[in-house]
């Protein structure tokens, strides 16, 4: 599918690695921010999460980083192409590379997640979905550096780098706030979604599954992202990542 058309905007991404997937779906329908000014966009790819945090936050100017030029172009294509993209800024760098005067009150990412697996025979592909260019450590690294005192981040992560995730949060003296586990199936976790800040506020601990028994997508799952689908969802899987 080389567009996918959402309720106030399309994705262009014929040329990207990595189509739009359940992975930025649930992430972007499921961050909550408070009147953000400013938003930052680690590894936005396609542009979605940028464009998705346009249409819940119009009034946020947002910066979306991507170190590979490609992605970059198309990012910068659908940002151009689309009126939420108005407030959206891409530039071409490395979460590691970007320097800035400013701090964010929101930050979001899914970030590349396979750490010892086998590569795939696409390059670019396989930079999008490893954590070569961008370890788990300089993220996090990034994100402490980058959110403002009152600030919260969302990503998304695999079941088997949790752990990992939530040491180096707490690490860099960031706090979780909600843990979301997403089950593809009841009792199947397969991904986690965080939420952390500066400051401490609690843990708030929750599951969420996508697909019935059957494989019908869920209630939850259509009433979370009910604001962002062009029409009602079809039982047709998204690729994960």
């Amino acid at each position: 599918m080389s567009v996918f058309h959402f309720k106030e905007f399309s994705i262009e991404q014929s040329n990207a690695a990595l189509k739009v997937g359940t992975d930025s779906m649930l992430l972007g329908a499921f961050a909550k921010f408070e009147s953000p000014n400013t938003i930052l966009d680690i590894g936005t790819g396609t542009g979605v999460l940028s464009l998705m945090m346009a249409q819940k936050y119009p009034k946020s100017k947002i910066t979306a980083l991507e170190i590979d030029k490609t992605a970059f172009s198309c990012a910068r294509e659908n940002f151009e192409n689309n009126s939420l993209g108005k407030n959206c800024t891409c530039i071409h760098s490395a979460l590691q590379d970007f320097e800035t005067e400013k701090s964010f009150d929101a930050i979001i990412s899914n970030p590349p997640y396979f750490e010892a697996s086998l590569k795939n025979v696409n390059e670019k592909k396989a930079y999008a979905r490893h954590t070569d260019l961008l370890s788990y450590s300089d993220l996090i690294k990034g994100i402490r550096k980058l959110l403002s005192k009152e600030g919260i981040c969302w990503i998304i992560c695999p079941t088997e780098s949790l752990i990992k995730i939530e040491d180096l949060i707490s690490s860099n003296k960031l706090f979780l706030r909600q843990r979301i586990q997403i089950e593809s199936k009841k009792g199947v976790p397969v991904r986690y979604v965080l939420c952390f800040g500066v400051l401490t506020n609690g843990i708030e601990e929750t599951s969420f599954v996508i697909r019935n028994s059957n494989n019908s997508y869920s209630d939850e799952y259509v009433h979370l992202t009910k604001s962002f689908h062009n029409k009602e969802i079809n039982q047709k899987s998204f690729p994960s990542k």
